[in-house]
This record gives C-alpha cells, structure tokens and sequence, in this order.
C-alpha cells in the first residue's frame, strides 16, 4: 500500500471549463503534493458549490471534524498549512490539510 498522497496528486478540475473557473484565492499554499484543504479541494472539484459557501469559514468545521477521525483511523496526522487568501481575509491564519483520498471519499 503506497502512503497517502502517493497514488494521487490534486484532484483535476472535471473539465476545462471548470478548471479556468476555479477561484484562486481558496487554495492554500504549502500543501504537498496529494494533499489539499477543504476549501481548496471544493474549489478544484466544485467551484459552483463553493462560492455558495463562503459567507461563512466555518461552514466546513463538521466536515474538518469528520476528517481529522478519518485520519486518525487512517493513522495519519492532517498537516497545518497556510490558510487560503479567503480565509485570510477573514482573519484565519492555518488551515488543515488532508490527503485527498480521504477528501475524495467524505466529500466525493
């Protein structure tokens, strides 16, 4: 079995479209290869979803929760990356990263 993040780099936008779409300014800097945020793994995945997201930063913060468990019965630890220029914004300095797999099963 191949470590998280080996087998997968950032997930591809679904098309063209969407990969020209994908807002920027929540993707967190400092995230290894095969690794992302939640932010930043929505944004890639699904830009349309996310801006009817972002009123609210810790919108996400069940899904953190359900993904620090997913780790930890995975035996990894998340990372602590800069949080995203959005985030920034908002006064929120760290984020959590994740290994995609796991981003790719809890949130498709």
């Amino acid at each position: 079995m191949q470590p998280f993040g080996a087998q997968h780099a950032a997930p591809e936008a679904a098309n063209d479209d969407n990969r020209t779409r994908t807002p920027l300014r929540y993707l967190s800097a400092g995230c290894p290869e095969g690794w992302n945020t939640v932010w930043g793994y929505l944004a890639l995945t699904n830009p349309g979803l996310i801006e009817l997201m972002d009123k609210i930063p810790d919108v996400i913060a069940p899904d953190e929760e359900q993904l620090d468990q997913d780790c930890e019965m995975a035996g990894v630890a998340p990372l602590t990356v800069p949080a995203c220029l959005w985030l920034q914004t908002h006064r929120i300095s760290d984020s959590r990263a994740y290994p995609v797999e796991l981003l790719a099963e809890r949130l498709g």
